[in-house]
Parts: C-alpha cells; structure tokens; sequence
C-alpha cells in the first residue's frame, strides 16, 4: 500500500485522531487543555481515572506521524544526494514506517471509544450524549481547518475538479474518495483526513454495536472486525484505485484490537487477562513486526506476499498490547515512560497538530532555504532537521492558537450533554 500511494506523490499515513484520553471527574477543566476535552466514563474498573501516559502515547503517535511525512515530503523535492551517507539512508528508510503512527491512533481510539460505549450502555441518552459530545469535540476544528484548507488549495492553483474534491470532506468521506478514485483527485493537502474519516464512520457503528451485543458477544464481534479488515484488504486491493486500507472498513483491525483490549479488562479475568495478552502479544507481534518491517526496509520480495500488508494486523496487536501495558503498569516504567512532559503535550494537542501539519509541510517546502537543498550537494539530514523543527513548531502555534480561540469555547456546552452522575464523557 505505501508503495502505491508513494508513486502518486502520496504520503502513507493513517492519523490524525484525538483519541479521548482516559479521565475521571465531574468537569473538565478547560484552562489546563484539551486532553481535559476527552471522553471516558467514570467507573470503578482497572481503566477508572486519569492516565497521563495515554496522553503520552498519543504524543508519540504524532511524533511519529510528523517524522514520516517530512521523510516523505522532503524526499519528494529534495531527495537524496549522490554522496548520502549510509545513516542518511538509513534514517530516511527507518521514516518510511512512520505510517505506523495512525495505527496507534486507531488502536487507542478502538480502546477509548469501546471502553466509553460499554460503560455508558444502559444509561440515558446513550446515544445521544455520546454524538453529541463527539459533535463538540471533533467538528468545530475539522470544519474551520477544511475551509481554511480550500482556501489554500485555491493558492496553491489545485485544479478545480482535484480542489472541489474536497466536497467529499464535508462528510468525511476523503478516504472513499480516494479508494474509488485515486490519489491524483483530490488535493495534496487533504489527504490527510482520509485517517479522519476512518474515525468518524467508525464512531457511527461502533455504538450500535455495544449497544446490541453483551460484553462477550462484542468481543467476539472485534475478534471478526479484525479478520474482516485484513481480508477486505486483500479482496477489495485489486478492484480500487486507491487504497483498501483507506476504507474504514479495512483499517477495522487497529480499532478492534484496541476495543477487545478494553473489553477484556472490563471481564471477569480483568488485569490478569489483560496482563497475558500484553505479554504474549508484545513479544510475539512486536518480534514478527520488527522482523517483516527489517525486510521490507531492505526490499526483501517474498512472492504474493505484501509485506506492509501483513505488518498493518501485526501493528495492531502490538499496538493494543501496548496499551494495556501502560493503563496496566500504573507507576511501571512503561507509565513513567509515557507520562514525560514532552510527549503528554504533544498528545494534548495532537488532533490539531495532526490536521495542520501536511499543508504545512507542503506550504515549508517551498521555502527558498528548501528550494536551494533540493539543487545542493553533501548530506540532507540538516535539511530534514530543519524542515522538522519547522514543521513542528508551525503546527505546535497553529494548535495552540486553535485550542485557546476556537476549540475549548465549543467544549464549554459539553455541561448540558452528559450521561449523569455515574458516566462523565470528556471528549
């Protein structure tokens, strides 16, 4: 799949998502920022409270996510030079996995959204509470972004039937567009909210789901989510012109892996099932990753096999092995790991990060610093270094700015959509 959308110019990637983050309380404070913007329910479960390393896992998402599409971007006009050094290569080679970032999002997402639905079922307003805390959440940012993006778009003289593509975003459909379509018909600077669109139509199923299965009978109906996405990939890949991956459908497997986990803690087996699915599942998933991500960095051709593909479910195991090691480890190295300054703001700010940072790239780029690299001779990587402090740091701005002036005055009404005393959302 990364392959095939780098041929088009196109950067793989799966995110951009702020996932709720894991809280307990009556309010959300909105001074302290958005990760108090976040759902979960209040509950005396292994998953009660607030997590600050979740917020932490998320940053390193972002992170991640950042590293590859200026890997991507950057190659695409500046590119290697003749005399790139074996790190040069290496390192540039190690950000072609980065893609991996929006796994994560999905498997935390998965673990967020399921442990929330569960823990609300069979309270009032159920369904109603759940949208509309989502609605204030996720909608006042996509929309002012998406109309500050075609106004860009418009500057950056997009053809008008790729530019006007953009018509899909409106109901988040970027990544049907580009499945059936291609890359080539829609902008460059919305691509990214393909990941977008996964999230919301996996927000409009997922509650009907819990809501008519038992705790069992959802864990099982993960467990074919799953399977479902990875045959989907294999199915549909000869018969679109994007991606498969890009449906939600066939990205349900980091947002099943990600909810059984949540499920599973919330069982009679608790933390001690939790705690041998991550163990069993790290070692396992995480060596069979390293190992098929090792080969295709070296363009190991095993035939009919696709390597990427094969590593999207084993990111998800991982991924959702991952998290339960942190939400179980408490004041554990891997809570202590993730809950460093640096990474929990990144999460805080990582859904406005994640939508500004592409057109960002794309708009750096044409810096003339950039403009004389791609010309230049010697090494790249302080070019790199540099487009990423910049890139970072532009989004960084834009979602501060977007948080203080637009974002948290929308989250003030979430006070009047709540599901009670017992179930607190802060989405």
């Amino acid at each position: 799949m990364g392959r095939h959308l780098l041929a088009h110019g196109v950067p793989v990637q799966r995110s951009g998502l702020d996932a709720p983050r894991v809280t307990a309380g009556l309010t959300p404070d909105l001074a302290r920022g958005p990760a108090n913007a976040s759902l979960h329910p209040e509950r005396e479960s292994p998953t009660a409270g607030h997590f600050p390393a979740l917020d932490g896992v998320r940053g390193v998402a972002i992170a991640v996510v950042l590293i590859f599409h200026v890997g991507q971007f950057g190659q695409t006009l500046i590119g290697h030079s003749a005399t790139a050094s074996k790190l040069e290569r290496g390192l540039l080679a190690l950000s072609n996995h980065g893609w991996l970032g929006v796994d994560l999002f999905f498997a935390l997402s998965g673990f967020l959204i399921t442990g929330i639905l569960s823990d609300a079922k069979g309270r009032p307003n159920y369904l109603r509470v759940f949208f509309g805390r989502r609605a204030l959440r996720i909608f006042p940012l996509y929309y002012a972004a998406l109309l500050i993006l075609l106004v860009v778009s418009v500057r950056l003289q997009d053809p008008p039937a790729v530019r006007w593509a953009g018509a899909w975003a409106w109901l988040y459909l970027i990544n049907v567009k580009v499945a059936v379509s291609g890359p080539a018909t829609v902008s460059t600077i919305l691509h990214h909210f393909w990941s977008l669109g996964v999230e919301e139509q996996f927000y409009l199923l997922w509650p009907f789901l819990v809501l008519a299965s038992s705790r069992r009978g959802m864990m099982r109906i993960c467990v074919g989510s799953f399977l479902l996405a990875i045959v989907l990939r294999i199915v549909l890949k000869a018969h679109l012109v994007g991606p498969a991956g890009w449906l939600m459908p066939g990205r349900l497997d980091a947002l099943a892996a990600g909810g059984w986990v949540a499920l599973a803690l919330r069982g009679p087996f608790g933390e001690a099932g939790a705690r041998r699915y991550a163990r069993l599942t790290s070692w396992g998933a995480g060596g069979c990753l390293l190992a098929v991500l090792a080969a295709s960095s070296r363009y190991v051709v095993i035939p009919h096999v696709d390597l990427e593909e094969v590593s999207i479910p084993l990111a998800a195991l991982l991924f959702a092995a991952m998290i339960a090691t942190v939400v179980l480890s408490r004041g554990g190295m891997a809570a202590r790991l993730f809950s460093a300054s640096p990474p929990r703001f990144l999460g805080r700010y990582s859904y406005a990060i994640y939508v500004f940072h592409q057109p960002l790239t794309i708009l750096l780029l044409r810096a003339a610093v950039f403009q004389r690299a791609a010309a230049s001779d010697g090494s790249r990587l302080p070019v790199y270094a540099l487009l990423f402090a910049s890139v970072a740091s532009a989004a960084i701005v834009c979602a501060l700015v977007s948080w203080h002036l637009w974002e948290k005055h929308f989250l003030r009404l979430k006070s009047r959509v709540t599901y009670g005393a017992a179930v607190v959302a802060q989405g």
